[in-house]
């Protein structure tokens, strides 16, 4: 899906971040109501404009972490007063980071599904 590439962290200035979790965010409705929407909105722009160490985005080569780690850092954040900084932000990131990326998984699990059950028309002996 297109709109997932607000999780990579160089495009979180990009202008498409609000929109795209947005749409991705109505695609979760057991994730986030519709109520959480305008915060959902307020927290992206809110982490948008944030200063985020470099070394949650890069290793010591200057080689991209993987985008997991990156929002665990991000999510992780806390207020001074201890709360979760983005809450919302949390909920449809860490949702998204689940999505398969493809059907191997899905094939995979079927073809070991084939393998552990047996036909009900095969004999026993």
């Amino acid at each position: 899906m297109h709109s997932l590439q607000f999780l990579h962290p160089l495009l979180k200035m990009n202008d498409k971040g609000p929109k795209a979790i947005t749409l991705v965010a109505k695609k979760l409705p057991y994730v986030i109501g519709e109520d959480e929407m305008p915060s959902l909105k307020n927290k992206w722009l809110d982490y948008s404009t944030s200063e985020v160490p470099k070394e949650w985005s890069e290793d010591e080569q200057g080689q991209y972490v993987r985008v997991d780690h990156y929002w665990k850092n991000v999510t992780y954040q806390k207020t001074s007063s201890g709360r979760i900084k983005y809450p919302t932000l949390s909920k449809v990131v860490k949702s998204t980071l689940t999505l398969a990326h493809g059907n191997a998984d899905v094939e995979r699990s079927l073809s070991d599904n084939k393998n552990a059950v047996t036909p009900v028309n095969q004999s026993q002996h």
